[in-house]
This record gives C-alpha cells, structure tokens and sequence, in this order.
C-alpha cells in the first residue's frame, strides 16, 4: 500500500484518536494508581569538597490531598565516624514549628523529624560526611508512608496533566498534518 492510499483511507483519524485516547488513559490510569498510595519521594545529589561529600536529599510528599504526620527521616552510614555534621532546610509553606526536635548528628547517623508535611511540600536534608561512604535514608511515620526515589512512577504522578496536555496537542497536530497531507496528495 503506498503513501498515498494509506491517507486516502477514512479511518486513519478514527486510529489516530483511538491511539492517543489509550495512551491519555494510561497515563492517567497509572497516575491515579500511584496518586491514591501515599508516596514521599526523594531526590538525593551528591558534591565533593575536598576530603567531605555533600548529600542533599530533597524529600517531597507528592500526594494531592494527605497530609503526613510525625515524620522522622533517618540516613544511616555502614561504619562509625562516617557524619560531620547536618542540617535540614525548611522551604515554605513549612515552618519551624512542624520540626518536633532539633536534627541530630552523630558519626553513624542524621535524623530529623517533622510533626506534619503537607500535600506538595518539600525539605531538603543535608549532611557533610566522609568521601565514598554510602548510606541509606529510611522513614518512620505515624501513618503507612512509602519513600520512593525520583522515578519513572513519580515523574507521572506530578506531571500528569502536563502529559494529557502533550497527548492532546500531539493528537491535534497529527489530525491537523494529516487533512493537509491528505489535501497535497490526494
């Protein structure tokens, strides 16, 4: 079948918007799936000075409507005499008055707790500790709480209009391109 016999067939915009309904659906299908799990995720970067490495882990609650209580964020070091020391930063809408006590620093571990953090919130979580040392950040809630690191998964959840916008421009482009390719060659 040749180009022009493929655009000459009527139902070519009927698949096209069968095509881009089923991908609009399954990215929305996927989101809503994810956005009813009570998710945390966290995005860590890493920056060396010298003998230290700087880890700043950016903590987000990317659900739209819960809210999640009596958070404590722990990073464990695999060895003693890892930690220098930590800070936690508190963008707003969070105050001060959400931290239930003081972050604390010892050379195995940095914790932070937080009495609530609301839909959308962030903080960020940062630690100087010893070059090439890994550690593992881990959470304790009042409530089931999942922390999950920047993924595929959350990227839908927080963009999920924006993909159903995409799909829709998309879709009217290639209807637009084809009734002209259809006018030129047919």
């Amino acid at each position: 079948m040749r180009f022009k016999e493929l655009l000459s067939l009527e139902k070519v915009p009927y698949l096209l918007t069968i095509l881009f309904a089923m991908a609009g659906w399954g990215a929305t299908h996927i989101a809503d799936q994810l956005m009813s799990s009570p998710i945390v995720e966290y995005d860590a970067t890493t920056s060396r000075r010298g003998d230290t490495t700087e880890v700043k882990y950016v903590v987000t609650n990317i659900t739209e409507k819960q809210r999640f209580d009596n958070l404590s964020f722990l990073l464990v070091a695999p060895r003693q005499d890892t930690f220098y020391s930590g800070a936690v930063v508190l963008p707003p809408p969070i105050v001060m008055d959400n931290v239930t006590a003081p972050s604390e620093v010892n050379p195995l571990y940095f914790r932070a707790s937080l009495s609530q953090l609301e839909p959308g919130a962030s903080i960020e979580l940062i630690l100087l500790k010893k070059k090439g040392d890994p550690i593992a950040l881990r959470l304790a809630s009042s409530s089931i709480v999942r922390l999950e690191p920047s993924s595929w998964d959350t990227f839908v959840i927080k963009n999920e209009s924006d993909i159903i916008y995409g799909l829709v421009i998309a879709w009217i482009a290639l209807i637009i391109v084809y009734f002209i390719l259809l006018k030129i060659f047919v």
